[in-house]
């Protein structure tokens, strides 16, 4: 059965009567960022797969038609993640803030507080990477599957970045070695509408066993 909610309030009514398989939330940010509806849907849920995409009002972030694919694949149960959340930014330095906030409420409510500072460190270089130097929005796509989180952040930059380097006195260029020093695995894709996905992984169970 599929129902679309128009609000919290009625998305955990009915998850409470209704206990599903998967849930799939579009909320703005402030609906995330001001109340505990994720934990709360937890809750009344807890065996559900969520698939989150929080926006902000007009924006339209690149890797949209990717992303709604995405949210298909697990309406009908082809995509095996655990759960799925999408943040898209304006080209705006504070931006970095709210994808930072964004991950620890996530983390948080994913059972991965282990995870906060690798990925708060990677988050920070990622999305300040593609602040600075691609103009437009932006957007941040987390995703938990077992006990490996991957962090995305997709820009809609025709360049692809690599790994310079920089002297001892040069400001600048170490984003993506640090990215390289604290992430399990990365990589960089090109996504068939010219955008590009910059990304990183944690897996506590390597990170562990180091």
């Amino acid at each position: 059965m599929i129902d679309e909610l128009t609000d919290a309030s009625a998305a955990l009514d009915a998850a409470a009567q209704h206990p599903p398989d998967v849930l799939v939330l579009r909320v703005e940010l402030k609906d995330v960022s001001q109340g505990s509806v994720l934990g709360e849907l937890r809750d009344v849920a807890p065996s559900a797969r969520f698939v989150l995409h929080v926006h902000m009002a007009r924006l339209r972030g690149p890797g949209s038609a990717r992303w709604a694919q995405r949210l298909i694949d697990a309406v009908i149960g082809t995509f095996n993640s655990t759960l799925e959340a999408r943040l898209e930014l304006p080209d705006d330095p504070g931006s970095v803030t709210l994808a930072r906030n964004l991950l620890t409420q996530l983390l948080g409510q994913w059972e991965m507080e282990d995870f906060v500072d690798l990925a708060s460190l990677l988050i920070t270089e990622l999305v300040g990477n593609a602040i600075r130097h691609v103009p437009g929005a932006c957007a941040v796509e987390l995703t938990r599957r077992g006990d490996v989180l991957r962090i995305v952040v997709v820009d809609s930059g025709p360049g692809m970045p690599d790994l310079q380097s920089p002297g001892i006195s040069t400001f600048g260029g170490r984003g993506l070695h640090i990215v390289n020093a604290l992430a399990t695995r990365w990589g960089i894709d090109r996504l068939e509408d010219g955008s590009k996905a910059v990304w990183a992984e944690l897996a506590s169970s390597e990170k562990d066993s180091e």
